[in-house]
């Protein structure tokens, strides 16, 4: 059985005069590390996007809320959440190791996984459904930022991410990669700093 996105209803956002599209990669039914699901897009204990996200738009910190709080400063700033996976499938149903990281809080890097050449996971991508949604929302969209600035160890999704990335090169909509809003990689005060610069660079 595929491990489906948590959000799955909601995956696709509705709502109209789109500015900023937030797009992730996948989020699991289950998070062992932190023993608990995210509340919402990128609730869990790892991430620090609800105060990242918010210090860009130069508000305060939000991590201390929860949906309700997070929905409405996404509808007040135009903001739509995504991811571009929205399936994980591991190819051999008999191989119990990896099926037990299959609906887990595993980094991403471990989506292409590779064992004898081969990949562990089968992805489901929404990368037309997103590209999609970027061409309905073309004359209100300002920016679309994907939560991930490299390319290091995930081939399949960066090669997804650049498709959508030309597709708002060929519209004229300003796109780019950003530090990943982990607790790795970098310090939050960095990382506020670079998300601030982006989204004003696309203003």
């Amino acid at each position: 059985m595929p491990c489906q996105h948590r959000f799955h209803h909601i995956l696709i956002p509705q709502q109209e005069n789109l500015e900023f599209l937030f797009i992730g990669t996948f989020n699991p039914v289950w998070d062992a590390a932190n023993g608990k699901n995210a509340d919402y897009f990128y609730g869990r204990a790892s991430s620090l996007f609800w105060c990242i996200l918010p210090h860009a738009f130069n508000e305060n910190c939000l991590i201390d809320q929860g949906p309700e709080q997070w929905e409405a400063f996404c509808t007040n700033h135009n903001i739509g959440l995504t991811d571009i996976i929205s399936s994980v499938l591991n190819g051999n149903e008999n191989d119990e190791e990896h099926n037990d990281l299959l609906c887990r809080g595993f980094q991403d890097k471990n989506l292409d996984k590779k064992i004898d050449r081969q990949y562990v996971f089968n992805l489901d991508f929404t990368t037309h459904q997103i590209i999609r949604l970027i061409s309905q929302n073309r004359r209100t969209l300002k920016a679309v930022f994907f939560t991930r600035s490299t390319p290091g160890e995930i081939p399949r999704i960066w090669s997804q991410w650049q498709l959508i990335l030309l597709h708002c090169q060929n519209l004229g909509i300003y796109a780019n990669g950003l530090p990943t809003p982990s607790t790795r990689g970098g310090t939050i005060r960095d990382k506020i700093a670079l998300w601030r610069q982006e989204v004003g660079n696309s203003l």
